[in-house]
Formats: C-alpha cells, sequence, structure tokens
C-alpha cells in the first residue's frame, strides 16, 4: 500500500494573504476619494512585506490545491474570512462567496478528472 502524499496550504495561504492585504490597501485607498495616490503607501506596507514570502513559495501551489481535503478548504475559506477586511460589509461576503464557490468548482472538478483517469 502507497503512502498518500499529502502537500498541505502553507504556500497557497501565503499567496492568499498577500492578495487579500493588496485588496484590503487597495479598499481603503480608494474609501477617501476613489483614487489611489502615492500618499496612501502607508497602506500597502502590509502587502509589501508578504510579498517575498508569496512569491518564493508561488510554484507550489498548484500541487497544494489538487489534494486539497474537506478540512483544508474550511481552512482556506476561514482564513479569507478573516484575513479580508473592505469598508463594504455586504460586497466583502461576496467575495467570500466567490472563493467559496471556486473551490468547491475547482474540487468537483479535480474529483471528476481522478474518476475519468481512473
Amino acid at each position: 500500500m502507497s503512502e498518500v502524499v499529502k502537500f498541505g496550504i502553507k504556500e497557497t495561504l501565503e499567496v492568499l494573504d498577500a492578495g487579500i492585504s493588496l485588496g484590503n490597501g487597495i479598499d481603503k485607498a480608494l474609501a477617501d476619494d476613489g483614487k489611489v495616490t502615492w500618499t496612501e503607501y502607508g497602506l500597502f506596507l502590509p502587502v509589501i512585506t508578504k510579498l517575498p514570502k508569496a512569491i518564493s513559495g508561488i510554484a507550489d501551489v498548484p500541487k497544494e490545491l489538487t489534494d486539497l481535503d474537506g478540512a483544508e478548504q474550511e481552512e482556506v475559506k476561514q482564513f479569507i474570512a478573516d484575513k479580508l477586511d473592505l469598508g463594504n460589509e455586504a460586497t466583502e461576503a461576496k467575495i467570500e462567496a466567490v472563493f467559496a464557490g471556486v473551490m468547491e468548482v475547482f474540487v468537483a472538478v479535480l474529483n471528476l478528472v481522478q474518476v475519468i483517469r481512473a
């Protein structure tokens, strides 16, 4: 019996963290005047500090996503819900729902591919 190798979701979470930080920064910058200006650079410091980790492991994200289990899916959903911090709660809820839906479709397609290959 061969041992199943699990890749985890560390790199996926790091990429999501950087992306969400960027989105949060843009949301906050646009809140005042609808523009992103150089005076709001401080809003983007979190993403700048997270980019090195996100970039260094981004190549591992596809393999992590190919073996997502239910617990990891829930962890990703909760991570997004915890980190996403937009000024408009309705928009934030919609984005969280879209991410959850995309993940469900992705996992369903992966399962279908595995059945076809078997």
